[in-house]
This record gives C-alpha cells, sequence and structure tokens, in this order.
C-alpha cells in the first residue's frame, strides 16, 4: 500500500518581472491606460512624492502590476507620485498579469505604525511608543488628525526620544496613575504620554510633581482637584470648539503643564479664540529635541 500523496501543481502563469527605471513620461503614460479600481487617496502620494524627493524611497519587493494589453491594475499612487516628485524611479515590475486577479490584490493584513515600530527594535509597549511618535510628527508638523506619518520618520523620532531617554517612564507614569480616567473623552493615552515625556525634557522636578497632581486622583477625580479641573476643561474646550483636534488636546495638556510649571491657576484659563488659546513653547521644545544633528 502507497503512502504517497498527490499533490495537484498549478500551471504557473506567464508573469514576467524584472526591475525597469520609471520615469515620469512613463508614468503619465501608465496612468493613461488606467481603471480607477479604488479611489486615489491624495495623503499617501503626498507622503511618497516626499519620500522621493527627499532620497528616502527603498524598493521593497512590491511591484508595479500591469495587465496582459499593457494597462495598469496596481501602482496608481506611486505613479502619481512620481509624476509630483518629478524623479526617476527604479521599480520592480510585474507584466503579463490577468486583469481578472485585481479583486484578490492588496488583500493581505497592513503593516502597521505599531508593527514598523516593533520591526525596529521597539517592542516594549509598541502600540503606545508608535502613538508618540505619531503624535509627535503630527505636532511638529501642526497637523490634525487623519494625516499620514512616514513609517521611517516615526522609527527615527522614536530613536531620537531614546537617545533623550525617559520614554518608558513617560508610558508607565500615565498607564499606572490614571490617565485612562482622563482620556476617556477620547484623548489618546500615548498623547498625553508625550506630554509627559516633553514635560520630563523641560523641568523634571516640575514634570514630576505635575503627574502627581493630575494623575493621582483616583478612582475618579474630585471637584477642586487639579485633575478635575482639566476633566472639566477639556470637556469644555471640545464642547467649544465642536470638535477639537488630536494635536489641539496635546497642546492642552501642555498648557495645563505649563500653568502648573509657572505656579498659575488651572481655572484662569481662558478661551480667546481657536489660533490663540494655546501656547507655542510645546511645539518649539519638541521640533529642537527632535531635529536631526
Amino acid at each position: 500500500m502507497s503512502n504517497a500523496i498527490d499533490i495537484k501543481v498549478i500551471s504557473a502563469p506567464p508573469v514576467v518581472a524584472e526591475m525597469e527605471l520609471i520615469t515620469p513620461e512613463v508614468a503619465k503614460r501608465l496612468l493613461e491606460d488606467h481603471r480607477n479600481f479604488r479611489p486615489l487617496r491624495t495623503l499617501h502620494v503626498t507622503q511618497l512624492a516626499r519620500a522621493m524627493r527627499e532620497g528616502r524611497w527603498e524598493s521593497n519587493g512590491q511591484t508595479i502590476v500591469i495587465a496582459e494589453d499593457g494597462s495598469l491594475l496596481d501602482g496608481q499612487h506611486r505613479m502619481r507620485a512620481i509624476i509630483i516628485s518629478s524623479c526617476s524611479i527604479w521599480m520592480l515590475v510585474a507584466r503579463q498579469v490577468a486583469r481578472r486577479t485585481v479583486g484578490r490584490m492588496d488583500c493581505n493584513k497592513p503593516r502597521s505604525l505599531a508593527d514598523t515600530v516593533y520591526g525596529a527594535g521597539y517592542t516594549k509597549n509598541r502600540m503606545n511608543q508608535a502613538g508618540m511618535a505619531r503624535w509627535a510628527d503630527l505636532w511638529n508638523r501642526n497637523q490634525g488628525k487623519g494625516i499620514t506619518t512616514d513609517p521611517d520618520e516615526a522609527v527615527r523620532i522614536l530613536g531620537r526620544m531614546h537617545e533623550l531617554g525617559g520614554v518608558d517612564e513617560a508610558i508607565a507614569a500615565t498607564v499606572n496613575k490614571g490617565a485612562r480616567d482622563l482620556c476617556t473623552l477620547g484623548t489618546a493615552v500615548s498623547s498625553v504620554a508625550l506630554v509627559v515625556w516633553l514635560a520630563h525634557q523641560d523641568d523634571a522636578k516640575q514634570a514630576g510633581c505635575w503627574c502627581d497632581a493630575i494623575f493621582k486622583a483616583e478612582p475618579w477625580p474630585q471637584p477642586g482637584e487639579p485633575a478635575h479641573t482639566l476633566w472639566l476643561r477639556v470637556a469644555r474646550s471640545r464642547q467649544m470648539l465642536r470638535q477639537m483636534g488630536a494635536v489641539e488636546s496635546i497642546r492642552l495638556f501642555w498648557e495645563c503643564y505649563v500653568a502648573h510649571r509657572d505656579t498659575l491657576s488651572v481655572k484662569s484659563f481662558r478661551l480667546r479664540g481657536r489660533k490663540n488659546i494655546y501656547p507655542q513653547g510645546g511645539g518649539r521644545l519638541l521640533r529642537r529635541l527632535l531635529a536631526e544633528d
């Protein structure tokens, strides 16, 4: 009796893949024969074009997919980025791909920023570390929620933060001292951890006192306590500003720290208009600390 297992071998498709130099002219020609299989994400195109202009683009093995009739099946964002950046890029191009397979493209699990951070060696608290790098990038660029962060830039920012020290301690302080209670209004724990880290870079002693005052009100902040005042401040600000963005929320926490550091009363904060209610010192300090040498 034979124990052999019959293995079905599927015939290889006539796909040919090789490195090709994609110039802006070639990209334009490919887009002329492109059907919009999915909406164009302008922010993603801008991010890719920026990486190309700055020389940070590297081939990662992903292909530009072209059908039997020469039409573009996958790669519209990269083609548009080449046009915008006016760069010529060597890319792996797969030709003679069956058009019917387009529905099965890009069905794998996307690599998140936390996955990238983990792969760079920051395995502890990778979700919060990725969040801190993202908020730092958004604060640096004065951008709001929904803006993408370049993975390479996130790793660079996180590396610089670890060089300065205190990242793990900042996360531990926010998670262990009740930041989750303060974040029930939608502010991420990682964004508060970023402010705690930045406060320690500014003045470690004052930052420690501020963390004790803000996070030690458990299980819930009571009226008159700094944490309760902050909680009400966030709620009222969100209500008056309708939709407070992520960076605006971070600046609000920084404002509370500055008030504590300068021995001001949190109750003295006043909304003077959307554009000028936040001190800019935090953003300037962050940019200086994270600047490339």
